[in-house]
């Protein structure tokens, strides 16, 4: 059964969030017929690399540095004392597609929604568009 996992720089109250956000999602995927089951596992204190919690931290630092770009609604909340690096892993069977579509399905739980505009030119330019994620994150596939 393969395994979604993403390491999460995130506080703990937002992470019990995700928990119930990722088990939503899990239900509409099975009564959508993507998959047959999933399960999440939360491990609030996961054994990582210390390269990715310093890539994680400096993504933060960077996001925290430029935020004044941004809507207050795309600001991060939790000072950087209050996130750790936790892991959200969800074990999927029956996967309908691709697996990693089925990722990417599961990433936009960890990044908000770009607004995007109807002409087509001015998509050309990408990052204009670019949202913050909340919380900076990695994923990785485990088969």
């Amino acid at each position: 059964m393969p395994t979604i996992q993403f390491d999460c720089l995130i506080d703990s109250e937002n992470a019990a969030s995700m928990t119930k956000r990722v088990r939503k999602l899990n239900e509409l995927l099975i009564r959508d017929g993507k998959i047959v089951s999933a399960d999440v596992t939360h491990d609030p204190h996961p054994p990582v690399e210390p390269l990715l919690e310093d890539q994680l931290r400096q993504i933060l630092r960077e996001q925290r540095d430029s935020e004044s770009e941004y809507d207050e609604d795309d600001v991060v909340e939790a000072s950087e004392d209050d996130v750790t690096v936790q892991r959200f892993s969800i074990d999927v069977s029956g996967v309908g597609g691709s697996l990693n579509e089925l990722a990417m399905t599961y990433s936009r739980l960890f990044t908000p929604p770009a607004d995007l505009p109807r002409d087509t030119l001015a998509l050309h330019d990408e990052q204009a568009f670019e949202q913050l994620a909340p919380y900076p994150w990695s994923l990785e596939i485990l088969r």
